[in-house]
């Protein structure tokens, strides 16, 4: 996740009625915890460099960039509470991306075409 993908994370979980301002990360110390949910955060930046590194170095098998054990030679740089306070931010700020899926949009079309769907 970064900051740019807070607008595609609004609205495949959070929907177009999440009041932005209310998420600043200073607002929400923590994250709420929610029996029986389990949650994987990892920064696109880290992902990125583990496939780099998996493309560019001798590995073998699957391994999980968000679970130890960690893979050799690469090390993620953001932890999860700073990968959540990046994303909270840009939800706070509506922050959206260059492509499709990040753009920041119209919610009243959000609405309209229904959550968690692209408006037409």
């Amino acid at each position: 996740m970064t900051r740019e993908s807070a607008e595609e994370v609004r609205r495949l979980f959070l929907g177009p009625f999440l009041p932005s301002p209310l998420v600043q990360p200073d607002r929400l110390p923590v994250v709420p915890h929610i029996p029986g949910a389990i949650v994987e955060l990892v920064h696109s930046h880290d992902v990125a460099e583990a496939h780099r590194l998996a493309a560019t170095c001798d590995v073998r098998g699957a391994f999980n960039v968000a679970a130890e054990p960690e893979i050799d030679g690469w090390r993620p740089t953001r932890d999860g509470i700073e990968t959540i306070r990046e994303l909270l931010q840009g939800l706070s700020d509506r922050t959206g991306g260059t492509t499709p899926p990040l753009r920041a949009g119209d919610r009243a079309a959000e609405i309209a075409a229904g959550v968690g769907r692209e408006p037409v």
